[in-house]
């Protein structure tokens, strides 16, 4: 198992926060923008804390500038790891650049970098204040982990900032802002595929004799491809159609909650953590023996785990790891400390 994980967080505004400052190198604003599926204007209305640091907020929806999204509130949720980022503020009004994760809830497009609090506020009855001029962004945590090219930043910073604002900051306008997050990616950039990422799973053992799916809802006699590192699965196993019993908690698997099933204890079942692959999830075709494609480009996918302070990150790959599209991604917390594998591509949620 490979294994290094990354994280640098550098703490400006107070309002969001990391649950520990590591080393988070910057990344460009075009990968932040590829990553995102939705990027929405909101203020948040309700906060959750949850164990070990995680929670979630519900938001009110201002404005849609990429994705498709008809309701009036989003909920936003991040977990317990290095770099998730915690709205803690309930009195900013927040540019949030999300993605969904395995179980369909909106997170974090990318690690340390993907929530922006406003230097100003509007209200429901002040709405026609959403593209004046004093709406924007001070060049701060997280904005400094993004990096701009020269051309953004020609494009993007104001002159001059507006009243009321540190002016010692760079200052990036909201108005000059809305065009490029409505752009389409830079080509160049590599996003992942489209996938029903409830197609895959983790499998765990959390008691004896009892191995659990937690992903999308698995089906009686449902079969499951269990992978490692590599581009072939170990083996396989058919689901029992059985929801795992409450006090088989076993590790905490963050990113694919939203069904846990009972599987067959048989080829190849047994105490390792796996990812399992539906053999006839949607978007999933098996090119022959133990060797599966997610993105429709003909080829074999690359699964991988690593470790993190105290969990392990299992992911899909389009081809090398951490140098190709990934996939997916769930997070496992084992509640003991382990020594960090993970790069940051590995990582990130």
């Amino acid at each position: 198992m490979r294994i290094a994980h990354l994280a640098w967080i550098l703490v400006g505004a107070a309002a969001i926060s990391s649950t520990a400052h590591g080393r988070l190198a910057p990344r460009s604003l075009d990968s932040l923008l590829a990553s995102s599926e939705l990027i929405i204007e909101a203020t948040p209305r309700q906060l959750t804390r949850k164990e070990l640091g995680a929670g979630e907020a519900t938001f009110s929806v201002l404005r849609v500038h990429r994705g498709s999204f008809s309701g009036t509130e989003i909920t936003v949720r991040w977990g317990s790891e290095v770099h998730d980022q915690h709205v803690n503020d309930l009195d900013k009004d927040w540019l949030l650049f999300l993605k969904r994760d395995a179980s369909g809830a909106y997170v974090a497009a990318e690690y340390g970098r993907s929530y922006w609090p406003f230097t100003s506020t509007v209200t429901e009855a002040s709405k026609a204040n959403l593209d004046h001029e004093s709406r924007g962004f001070l060049l701060q945590y997280p904005l400094t982990l993004v990096e701009l090219t020269a051309a953004q930043k020609k494009d993007l910073f104001a002159s001059r900032a507006p009243p009321g604002v540190d002016s010692k900051l760079p200052y990036v306008a909201m108005n000059r802002l809305q065009a490029l997050l409505k752009a389409r990616p830079d080509a160049g950039v590599a996003s992942a595929p489209a996938l029903d990422r409830r197609a895959l799973g983790v499998v765990t053992t959390p008691a004896p004799g009892i191995s659990c799916f937690s992903g999308g809802a698995l089906a009686r006699d449902a079969e499951v491809l269990l992978f490692g590192d590599g581009d072939t699965a170990a083996g396989k196993v058919r689901s029992t159609g059985r929801t795992c019993p409450p006090e088989a908690g076993g590790h905490e698997v963050e990113g694919t909650l939203a069904t846990r099933t009972v599987l067959e204890p048989s080829g190849g079942a047994d105490q390792a953590i796996r990812i399992g692959v539906m053999a006839r999830g949607e978007g999933v075709r098996v090119l022959g023996p133990g060797k599966v494609d997610l993105d429709g480009d003909g080829r074999a996918e690359r699964f991988a785990s690593c470790a993190s302070s105290e969990g392990l990150h299992l992911t899909a790959w389009s081809g090398a790891v951490g140098k190709s599209a990934r996939l997916w991604h769930a997070y496992v917390y084992l509640g003991y400390d382990t020594s960090p594998t993970c790069t940051e591509a590995e990582s990130n949620p």
